[in-house]
């Protein structure tokens, strides 16, 4: 008598994560590629002409929000109907989108972080000075933890919004093939990428005077700017899984 074990079947949002996870992992590594070339060749130009202070890594800041965020805004168009038409359901789609957003903005932060640190050091062994020209929860970039927590709540936040963008869009216009529902979408346009904007001035006021103001009582600066960001992404999250679950998705013509 034999015994075969069988092996356990991978959960459905699991499956369709790791899909996900690989769609992206080529546009994310051409990303950094490119990121880290240009750092490279821009702060040797800086150098040879005695400009030898700039953090070049820190204006990335930018371009890591709104890359992914497109991204994230192309997963939450396209794959939702793909995966409804693989059998799957709303319901895994949407924490499987959940989750690949949060697990690239968490890498894209530690890269980020990192590549910062890195620049840092190697501007000390060269006999230069470092200065973050980017607004920063520490300015002066001397803590890691500090500067991943900082790039992560700005991370996760722009790539919640991108699939709360490309969601709406959906919702309102590729699915109901209406041209009138693309241009409520861009109408709501400005309110899905406004907690981008709210995490980035927060971050930009820590070491002004009105967060200090604000919450002498509540939280340190530090403190209440990452707890604002977080209840912001959760906000999205939310609105996000609302929309996903009530939209209806486009069936294939025949």
């Amino acid at each position: 008598m034999t015994t075969t074990l069988a092996r356990p079947a991978v959960r459905p949002a699991v499956h369709a994560a790791r899909r996900l996870l690989r769609t992206l992992l080529k546009p994310t590594a051409w990303f950094w590629g490119i990121l880290l070339a240009a750092v490279v060749v821009i702060t040797a130009i800086l150098g040879a002409a005695g400009v030898t202070r700039l953090s070049v890594v820190s204006f990335g800041r930018q371009a890591g929000i709104w890359f992914p965020f497109s991204l994230c805004v192309f997963i939450a168009t396209t794959y939702v109907r793909v995966h409804i038409a693989a059998g799957m359901t709303r319901r895994t789609f949407v924490r499987a989108a959940l989750a690949v957003a949060l697990v690239v903005a968490v890498a894209n932060a530690v890269l980020m972080s990192t590549l910062l640190l890195v620049e840092r050091m190697v501007h000390g062994w060269l006999g230069w000075g470092w200065v973050l020209q980017d607004a920063a929860l520490d300015p002066s970039g001397g803590s890691w933890p500090t500067m991943l927590l900082d790039y992560g709540i700005t991370y996760v936040v722009a790539d919640l919004c991108g699939l709360l963008v490309g969601i709406v869009y959906y919702a309102l216009g590729a699915a109901k093939g209406s041209m009138a529902g693309v241009w409520w979408a861009t109408a709501l346009l400005p309110f899905a990428v406004a907690p981008i904007f709210l995490v980035l001035g927060l971050i930009a006021g820590v070491r002004g005077p009105w967060p200090d103001r604000l919450t002498a009582y509540l939280l340190p600066p530090v403190g209440s700017v990452v707890a604002l960001a977080l209840a912001m992404a959760v906000v999205v999250a939310l609105v996000f899984v609302l929309v996903a679950r009530r939209t209806a998705v486009a069936r294939p013509a025949r």
